[in-house]
C-alpha cells in the first residue's frame, strides 16, 4: 500500500487546523470577556460602570466561545461584526490596555477566516 499514510496525514493536518481555529476563537472570548471584567471592576484610568451595552459585548463574547466550540464559522463573524463595529474599533484608537479589546475582536475575524478555510478543505477532500 504505497501512500498510505498521506491520507491519514491529510485528516490529521486539517483536524489540527479546525482544532487550531477553536482555540483561536476560545482565546478571543476569554480574552475580550477578560478585559471587559477589568474594564467594569479594576479600571486603572477610571471607575466602570456595568452599562447595558458592555453586558451587550460580553453576552457576545459568551456566544462567541460557544461558537467556536462548535466551529460555526460565520456565527463566529457574526460576533465579529457586533462586537467590533460598535466597541472594537473605537477600542483599537485607545492607549493602554483596553486597546486589547479591538484586538481580540479582529481574533474573532481570523479565527472565522480559518475556520472556513479548514472546513472548506475539508468538504473538498471527503467529495
Amino acid at each position: 500500500m504505497c501512500g498510505g499514510g498521506r491520507g491519514r496525514e491529510a485528516v490529521s493536518s486539517k483536524k489540527f487546523m479546525l482544532n487550531f481555529t477553536r482555540f483561536t476563537g476560545l482565546v478571543a472570548s476569554v480574552g475580550t470577556f477578560s478585559l471587559y471584567i477589568v474594564l467594569v471592576f479594576f479600571n486603572p484610568y477610571s471607575p466602570g460602570d456595568l452599562t447595558a451595552p458592555i453586558i451587550a459585548m460580553m453576552l457576545v463574547t459568551i456566544i462567541g466561545g460557544i461558537v467556536a466550540v462548535f466551529a460555526q464559522p460565520y456565527l463566529m463573524l457574526a460576533c465579529f461584526g457586533v462586537s467590533f463595529i460598535p466597541i472594537g474599533f473605537y477600542m483599537l484608537g485607545t492607549p493602554g490596555i483596553f486597546r486589547w479589546i479591538g484586538i481580540f475582536n479582529l481574533l474573532y475575524l481570523v479565527a472565522s477566516g480559518l475556520m472556513i478555510v479548514a472546513k472548506r478543505k475539508t468538504k473538498t477532500s471527503q467529495g
